[in-house]
């Protein structure tokens, strides 16, 4: 069975699809969201980013073709977004991800954003 026939992996690709979809589309109201509703926000963002990494993760045992290519591909989207991803592992993008995450987050819990 190919990566991407099994049901786990149809299943979460398509919550991680529907999340960041959900995600665009309430970008642009962050400014007129309270407190609480911008802390959803990027705890939706924060779970986002780790759904990501575990779909990731599942890429990198699988031995099936479109798979690697899928992982190049991601690899390839990080440098377009204008990272630097040299010596770097998606796995740590993806962490680096997380961390300025939560501190965005943060600050706005601090009154700061």
């Amino acid at each position: 069975m190919s990566f991407f026939e099994s049901e786990i992996v149809q299943k979460e690709a398509q919550e991680i699809s529907l999340k960041q979809q959900e995600i665009v589309n309430r970008m642009p109201f962050i400014p007129l969201m309270d407190l609480e509703d911008r802390i959803e926000f990027f705890d939706a963002m924060l779970d986002l980013i780790d759904r990501q990494k575990i779909f990731y993760m599942r890429l990198n045992l699988s031995d099936d073709p479109m798979a690697k290519r899928l992982k190049e591909d991601f690899r390839r989207g990080a440098v377009a977004l204008g990272m630097n991803v040299e010596g770097l592992s998606m796995l740590d993008i993806y962490d680096g991800f997380r961390e300025n995450m939560e501190n965005v987050r943060q600050q706005v819990l601090d009154g700061e954003l």
